[in-house]
């Protein structure tokens, strides 16, 4: 988002809208760091394998 666009935004509704996309630029790229696969992805962000799959499901994610 643009700073012009978060500008005409709410703070609140600005830094939710910020860290929906910066969320699902990091699943992106642990994904693919791990060709998909969920534990090892899971270990190296520090997070349980359970709740990486509630984070996948939230933007519509999926794993290999």
């Amino acid at each position: 988002m643009s700073a012009a666009g978060a500008a005409s935004l709410s703070y609140t509704e600005a830094r939710r809208r910020n860290h929906v996309e910066w969320e699902r630029r990091f699943l992106e790229g642990l994904l693919a760091r791990f060709q998909g696969k969920v534990a090892p992805a899971a270990a190296a962000a520090g997070i349980d394998r359970v709740y990486l799959y509630k984070l996948l499901k939230r933007p519509g994610l999926k794993p290999a």
